[in-house]
């Protein structure tokens, strides 16, 4: 048995470090860093390991068109790798997909009024369209009900979304168990709003980064892995989406990559 664990375990390292390659390293960050022109930063992109997640994506694309894709990217990503997990762990895995979506949710149940995109974006527009005090009742017919049990008037979606996903850890004598809460530790201490100024919230991704890329190299062989990965995955596209944005929004900046390496 212990064989055949390891067996599988090997396979989904070398999926999610082939993975892992495609991704964007310091060098390229750089490059891309230095283009200011929305066009010319999206076809050196595409001629990179940047390319699947800029598929649709034009330079007149609108802003939350973009997040939306770039949103829906991670969640499929996400899926991907949770299939290849040993059974036990694929839900906890699954669940990952839903970190992205913690700042809109929280918006929603707190707002009255919430921005005219959540209107136009199909995975929040059924909420947005309620009045606030409908709001909690609808979330509860959809995939993130999870973060409303149990039931708060003040939910707290954040520490919601950290109770749920230990309540799919499998068996609390699972050995492996003790990797994953070393990142729920990890992911738990990283600020839910970054508020310092922009260099020191920099640097914090910055370490926040290398901390889950010196994990993922070395945790092998574990389910934790899947989820570093995954984590990195969205560092990554976080950092994207920023880039993106700071071109589409301000296309006259003459700064370079909005969340590039901290000083």
């Amino acid at each position: 048995m212990m064989r055949i664990e390891a067996g599988r375990y090997d396979y989904i390292q070398t999926r999610l470090q082939a993975r892992h390659a495609r991704h964007p390293d310091a060098a390229l960050w750089q490059r891309l860093g230095a283009l200011r022109d929305l066009p010319l930063f999206l076809q050196t992109g595409r001629a990179s390991g940047l390319r699947p997640w800029l598929e649709g994506l034009a330079p007149d694309t609108s802003p939350h068109r973009m997040e939306q894709l770039l949103r829906q990217r991670f969640r499929n990503e996400v899926h991907l790798v949770a299939g290849w997990q040993p059974r036990p762990w694929q839900a906890a895995t699954a669940w990952i997909a839903h970190w992205m979506d913690l700042p809109a949710l929280g918006g929603l149940l707190r707002r009255e009024a919430v921005p005219e995109w959540m209107h136009q974006d199909p995975d929040y527009a059924p909420l947005a369209r309620l009045p606030r005090a409908a709001r909690r009742e609808a979330l509860l017919q959809t995939r993130w009900a999870a973060l409303l049990h149990p039931p708060a008037a003040d939910a707290d979606l954040r520490q919601a979304w950290f109770d749920h996903w230990r309540r799919l850890w499998p068996g609390h004598e699972n050995p492996v168990r003790a990797g994953v809460e070393i990142l729920a530790q990890g992911l738990a201490a990283q600020p839910a709003v970054r508020a310092g100024t922009p260099a020191a919230d920099r640097r914090q991704r910055e370490q926040w980064r290398a901390w889950l890329l010196i994990r993922f190299r070395r945790m092998t062989r574990a389910p934790v892995s899947a989820m570093l990965y995954l984590f990195l995955v969205e560092q990554n596209l976080e950092r994207l989406r920023g880039t993106l944005l700071q071109r589409r929004l301000f296309p006259e900046l003459r700064t370079g990559d909005a969340d590039g390496p901290a000083p």
